[in-house]
């Protein structure tokens, strides 16, 4: 678990929405798949702007191209898991 995702429960818990969401966004841009659909949740609630859900999506993207490889791809898609 990032550090980040702590964090954000924490300001979760304290009722501190707006907070909370700046950690989602940075966790997502690190490759946290969860917390990217915490940011679109928030996104659909009004509390993540456009333009803070799209330069989540740009990182996030980034990372998940940057892990995908031809062998890779080989192994998940001959076990039917789904990648990260």
């Amino acid at each position: 678990m990032y550090m980040s995702t702590k964090i954000m429960f924490y300001y979760s818990a304290a009722v501190n929405y707006d907070r909370a969401y700046k950690h989602y966004i940075i966790a997502a841009k690190a490759g946290d798949n969860d917390a990217l659909d915490m940011v679109k949740a928030g996104f659909k609630d009004g509390i993540v702007t456009k333009d803070e859900y799209a330069q989540t999506l740009r990182p996030y993207q980034k990372i998940q191209d940057d892990m995908r490889s031809e062998m890779r791809d080989k192994v998940i898609g001959g076990t039917g898991l789904t990648p990260c």
